[in-house]
Order: C-alpha cells, then sequence, then structure tokens
C-alpha cells in the first residue's frame, strides 16, 4: 500500500490549502470598510463618527401632542446623545399617525381584553438653506395593552403602549438617519 493510498501524504497538501483559504481570507477581511455609524472610527470627529457628526445638526420639527413629544423627546436623544446641538443644518418633519385593533375579546361581556396599538411615523429630512429634500422614509411599530373596566388603567395602558411605539420608530429613524450620512 503506498502513502497516498493510506491518506499520510495527503496531510501536508490539506495544510498547505487551508493556510492558503486562512491567507486569503486575512486579505478580504482587511479589506473590508465597515466603520461604526456612532462610534468613533477613522477620521470621526472626538466622541463619534462622521454620523453622529451630522446627526447632531438634525433640527425635530416641533410636536404638536403628547405622543409627538415623545417621539421627538427620544429621537432629540438619539441624535444629539443628550448633548447640546450645534447649528442645525437639515430639517427632519414627520407625521405620526396611529389607529388600534382589538385582539382579545372576552367572551362573557363581549368587550375587548387587549388592543394593538399601531404607530406609523413618515419622515422627510431636507437641507434648511436650500430646502431640497434629501431623504424620504416610513417606519411603524406595533404595542400592545390590556383593557379592562378600570379607567385610568386603560388610560395609562394606552400611554405606555404609545411609549413603547414611539421609542421603536424614534430608533428606527434615527438608525436610517445615521445610515444615510454614513454612506455620503
Amino acid at each position: 500500500m503506498s502513502s497516498a493510498e493510506d491518506g499520510e501524504g495527503s496531510g501536508v497538501d490539506r495544510r498547505a490549502v487551508l493556510a492558503g483559504l486562512g491567507t486569503g481570507l486575512a486579505g478580504l477581511v482587511s479589506a473590508c470598510t465597515v466603520q461604526p455609524l456612532h462610534g468613533s472610527g477613522a477620521g470621526g470627529a472626538a466622541g463619534g463618527g462622521p454620523a453622529s457628526a451630522e446627526l447632531a445638526r438634525v433640527e425635530l420639527e416641533s410636536p404638536r401632542n403628547r405622543l409627538e413629544q415623545q417621539f421627538t423627546n427620544e429621537l432629540s436623544f438619539r441624535l444629539t446623545g443628550g448633548g447640546d446641538a450645534p447649528k442645525s443644518v437639515y430639517r427632519l418633519r414627520y407625521t405620526l399617525t396611529t389607529s388600534e385593533q382589538a385582539i382579545a375579546i372576552e367572551r362573557t361581556v363581549d368587550t375587548p381584553a387587549a388592543y394593538l396599538l399601531y404607530l406609523t411615523v413618515s419622515f422627510v429630512l431636507s437641507d434648511i438653506d436650500t430646502g431640497r429634500m434629501l431623504m424620504m422614509g416610513s417606519t411603524f411599530a406595533t404595542a400592545s395593552y390590556d383593557f379592562s373596566d378600570q379607567r385610568f388603567a386603560n388610560q395609562r395602558a394606552l400611554i405606555d403602549a404609545q411609549n413603547r411605539a414611539a421609542k421603536v420608530t424614534a430608533n428606527d429613524v434615527a438608525t436610517r438617519l445615521a445610515a444615510y450620512f454614513a454612506s455620503r
């Protein structure tokens, strides 16, 4: 029986192939240009990358109700990190729409026992100086809440569901804006 038949000679060839594959993969990975959207990266400003610096320059339109206030609070924190915002260069206009659907019915009294809140946010980012639209998009979130025969508990449950949905949509809008600025 020869050494090629019993597999002894194939070990060197296998190692050479694996070494070649490892070198090739290392070359591919080193050419990767993935950079963090919010963290410090090459060429980024102190405290964040180029996308973070641009995000802080987004001015949000004034809220008109409690739900819009919650949305703008969440989004503002995502854009500025809670710090002072520099001079605005961009303006973000948004529209929030909500709807509710009963998802569980109490059989004995034929009334809803739980609701599903739908929150849809449509937004447009534009340049303040030129008014030119830079990007537009839409996102949505759902949040469920229980319904009972206690009026205050129902109101509080609805507000909590709205707050959860506002947080999810604000995170999504901030991520989309960061991706837009990072790709420019």
